[in-house]
């Protein structure tokens, strides 16, 4: 009779057929062989020049457990494990500004000094053992690098800041393939695509005698924002303390220069846009001036003159910008106000406590 005790594979698309192929090496003492998933017979191979051979297909999902009967003799099990077909998403890109209907498109904005760009990978039914393949394909430069799942948790793939240097002003798409563990076929991801921008910073300002960096320092009393998914993108959900300025920020131009507001707690949004991400998906923040709305991220051109901030407050608006994921909005500093070539630091806006997001 076969034995067959070291045969296990994994099926990862439910009813695919799958072929079992045995004999070598063993004595065969029948003709043919009854086929059994568990207890219930599904076929009958039969036995030429000592070996069978039998083709299941339609499996369900789970485990299965073959053994090969004839009579009281009985063989060693084959075990099966069938997953359901892999559904795969696309990458993120953390470094990426999604557009989230803003009309300027994905972006990856180098205006924001960025070292390297972090892809994470995560998928359904993610299980340790698998191989995933991350693609980053650029017009000008193009690079992958493949890992094995630890665990269902995700995967982070770490791409040299070259490759985004080397793709300015042009188009890059992200992308992964996923062999299943105990499986040799690969899955592929949609792709993420987006555009790389730069902007650099000019000029030469510097602060007037007596002055320097000064800060705006929000608190958000409730603690916690809590937000269902069926609130219409764009919703205002809760709104920071409105502050004045620890002091009085004086910086002078003495050439045109450029200013930048940089997003410290997501990915630099596109040079126009309105509403700028978080770090807790779908939640996205506007800087609220004394005067109205603070402006865009930037980089914009400031003519000769001497900027200062006396007199002004400012609030942090917080807004439902996509499907929201429960998080933690992080203390500390939100954004960088820097001007000029050397990134003069003009001010600088924090928030006090962590603020958590609960979805309901």
């Amino acid at each position: 009779m076969v034995d067959n005790s070291d045969a296990c594979k994994v099926a990862n698309d439910p009813g695919s057929a799958w072929t079992y192929l045995a004999g070598r090496g063993a004595q065969i003492l029948v003709d043919t062989v009854d086929i059994y998933d568990g207890d219930t017979k599904v076929g009958t191979a039969p036995v030429v020049n000592g070996v069978w051979q039998f083709t299941a297909s339609a499996l369900t999902t789970g485990e299965h457990r073959f053994t090969a009967r004839s009579n009281s003799l009985q063989s060693n099990p084959w075990h099966l494990t069938v997953r359901e077909a892999l559904q795969l998403s696309a990458p993120r890109v953390v470094e990426v500004f999604m557009d989230s209907g803003t009309g300027f498109g994905n972006s990856l904005n180098l205006a924001k000094v960025t070292n390297s760009a972090t892809v994470v990978v995560e998928y359904a039914d993610m299980q340790a053992g698998d191989s995933v393949t991350m693609n980053w394909n650029g017009a000008a430069s193009s690079t992958s690098q493949t890992k094995l799942v630890e665990s269902a948790t995700g995967l982070v793939f770490v791409v040299p800041g070259t490759y985004s240097d080397d793709n300015i002003d042009l188009r890059v798409s992200v992308s992964y393939t996923v062999t299943p563990v105990g499986d040799i076929s690969r899955v592929s991801s949609p792709e993420l695509v987006f555009k790389v921008t730069y902007n650099s910073l000019e000029g030469h300002p510097d602060f007037v005698e007596g002055y320097t960096t000064s800060y705006y320092t929000f608190s958000y009393s409730a603690g916690e924002i809590v937000v269902s998914n069926t609130l219409s993108n764009g919703t205002l959900l809760g709104t920071t303390s409105t502050v004045a300025a620890t002091a009085e920020t004086r910086v002078r131009f003495d050439d045109p220069g450029s200013s930048l507001l940089v997003n410290k707690r997501g990915p630099q949004p596109w040079a126009l846009s309105e509403t700028w991400p978080t770090n807790v998906e779908g939640i996205g923040f506007k800087l609220i001036y004394y005067t109205g709305e603070l402006g865009k991220p930037g980089p914009v051109i400031l003519p000769v003159a001497t900027y200062s901030n006396g007199g002004t407050t400012m609030r942090i608006e917080f807004y439902k910008i996509g499907f929201v994921k429960s998080g933690t909005l992080l203390s500390g500093e939100w954004v960088n106000w820097t001007v000029g070539a050397a990134r003069l630091k003009y001010m600088g806006f924090t928030i006090t406590h962590d603020i958590n997001i609960v979805v309901v």
